[in-house]
C-alpha cells in the first residue's frame, strides 16, 4: 500500500520519500558494509560491528546523502566513508597523510553534499544529537506488613522489611503493579507464636519477578518460643535456659541492597521472665533483662520525603515484649513507626500496630494476654509533578508538595508511567 505522511510519500516498500525529490529514508543498515545512493538517508546501526560505506563513484553537483547514528553506538563502532577516487573536503583517500573520513561520535548525524571536482563531497551537517529520551525517575518507599506478637509471655512482632530507593527509573508507558502486604493477624491462642506479615511488592508489568519485595515482619514467639524470621524478626519469649543466647535473625527487605531489617530481641528467665522486642527497620529488638521485657526496634524516619504519611513520617518499628508477672517484668515499649508496646498488666493484650506503617504489634502479657495485629504495608513514591501521569488504579492518595507529587498506595493498585 502507499499513502502520505505530512508532505512525505509512504511507499509499499516501507521507505519514506520526501515529496518533490527530497531525502528518501531507507531501512536501518546493520551490516559491516553497504553502498550509499544519492538522495537517500541511512540510519546506521553499529551495535554489532563497525561499518564502511561506499559513496557513489560518479556523483553529480548537489547530490546529497545523510547518515545518522541509529543506536547511539558510533563511539564504539565507527562509520567510515569510502570515497573512492572522488575527493572529500578537497582530499583524496590515498596519498601521504590522507585517510578515509571516520565518524565516531555518539548520536552523530552527517549530511554530505557533492559540490565539484575540486572539493568533492563536503559535510553540511556534522553534529551529535543529545539523547532526549525521557527517563522518569522516582524516590520510592516499599514496606512489608508487620508481624504480630506472641500470646502469653509473648515476644514483640517484627516490623515489615523496608526498602527506600532514590532515583528509581521508570519506563515510559509501562505499568507498575502494587501489592500491599497485610499485617500478621493478632494471636489469641495461649502460648502460640504471633503471625508473620505479608510481603509488599512493586512489579513492572511483564517482567515476572518484582523489582522490589519488602518481606513481611516476623512473628513474636509465644511462651518459651523464639521469634520468627521476616523483614525484621520477631522477639523471643523467655527462654528455658538461664543463658540469654537465643537470637533470631531478621532478613533485609531487598537482600540488603536497599532494604532494612533487624534481629528480634532475646528473652531470658535468669532472674525474671523477660521477653524480647521485635526488630525494627533501624535497630534490633531490645533484649529482655533484669526487670524489663525488651523494647521494639526503632523505625525509620522519612518525614522529610513523605511528610504526613505513615506514623508522622515514620515507618516499620518493632513491637515491645509482653509484661511478665514472674518477677514483675515491665512490658517493652515501642517507638514511632507504627509498632505497639507489649501488653500489660498480667493478662493484658497488646494493641494493633498502625495500618500502613509495617509496624509490629507488642507481645501479649503473661496470664493469657493476646496480641494485636501487625500494621499493613505501604508503598509511597515521590515524582516530579511535570512527569506524573495520574494513570493509576486502586485509588492511591496523592498530594502536591512543591514541584513534586507524593503518591501513597495503602492497598493494591498500579501506576502507569
Amino acid at each position: 500500500m502507499s499513502g502520505t505522511i505530512g508532505d512525505n510519500v509512504y511507499r509499499a516498500s516501507g521507505v519514506i520519500a520526501a515529496a518533490g525529490g527530497g531525502t528518501s529514508w531507507q531501512s536501518v543498515e546493520t551490516g559491516s558494509t553497504f553502498t550509499a545512493v544519492a538522495g537517500n538517508g541511512y540510519p546506521v546501526n553499529t551495535t554489532a560491528q563497525a561499518c564502511e560505506v561506499t559513496l557513489p563513484t560518479s556523483p553529480s553537483v548537489g547530490d546529497t546523502i545523510i547518515f545518522t547514528d541509529y543506536a547511539r553506538t558510533w563511539q564504539t563502532n565507527a562509520v567510515t566513508l569510502d570515497q573512492g577516487s572522488v575527493k572529500f573536503q578537497s582530499r583524496a583517500s590515498t596519498g601521504a597523510g590522507n585517510k578515509k573520513p571516520v565518524y565516531d561520535t555518539e548520536g552523530q548525524s552527517v549530511t554530505i553534499v557533492y559540490v565539484d571536482a575540486t572539493q568533492g563531497w563536503i559535510p553540511t551537517v556534522d553534529d551529535d544529537v543529545a539523547l532526549e529520551s525521557r527517563v522518569f525517575s522516582i524516590d520510592i518507599l516499599v514496606v512489608g506488613g508487620g508481624g504480630s506478637g506472641g500470646c502469653h509471655y509473648g515476644g514483640g512482632g517484627g516490623a515489615g522489611g523496608l526498602i527506600y530507593k532514590t532515583s528509581h527509573d521508570l519506563t515510559p508507558n509501562k505499568r507498575y503493579d502494587v501489592v500491599i502486604g497485610a499485617g500478621g493477624a493478632g494471636q489469641t491462642t495461649t502460648n502460640e507464636d504471633g503471625n508473620n506479615g505479608v510481603d509488599t511488592t512493586w512489579t513492572k508489568f511483564g517482567d515476572g519477578a518484582p523489582q522490589f519485595t519488602a518481606k513481611g515482619g516476623g512473628a513474636g514467639g509465644g511462651e518459651d518460643n523464639v521469634g520468627v524470621a521476616g523483614g525484621s524478626a520477631g522477639g523471643n519469649s523467655y527462654t528455658t535456659s538461664t543463658a540469654a543466647t537465643e537470637t533470631q535473625t531478621g532478613q533485609a527487605g531487598d537482600s540488603g541492597t536497599y532494604g532494612f531489617g533487624n534481629d528480634g530481641g532475646v528473652g531470658s528467665h535468669a532472674s525474671n521472665y523477660n521477653t524480647g522486642g521485635g526488630g525494627g527497620a533501624n535497630s534490633v529488638g531490645g533484649a529482655g533483662v533484669d526487670a524489663n521485657s525488651g523494647d521494639g526496634g526503632t523505625g525509620k524516619d522519612y518525614s522529610a520525603v513523605f511528610a504526613n504519611e505513615g506514623d508522622s513520617g515514620w515507618f516499620a518499628s518493632g513491637g515491645g515484649g509482653g509484661y511478665s508477672t514472674n518477677g514483675n517484668s515491665a512490658a517493652g515499649t515501642a517507638s514511632s513507626g507504627g509498632g505497639t508496646a507489649g501488653g500489660t498488666p498480667d493478662g493484658g493484650n497488646s494493641a494493633a500496630a498502625a495500618a500502613n506503617t509495617g509496624g509490629g504489634s507488642g507481645g501479649g502479657a503473661s496470664g493469657g494476654g493476646d496480641s494485636g495485629a501487625g500494621g499493613s504495608g505501604v508503598i509511597c513514591f515521590k515524582i516530579l509533578t511535570s512527569i506524573y501521569t495520574g494513570t493509576v488504579t486502586g485509588s492511591p492518595a496523592t498530594r502536591v508538595v512543591g514541584d513534586y507529587t507524593i503518591v501513597e498506595f495503602t492497598g493494591d493498585g498500579s501506576y502507569t508511567a
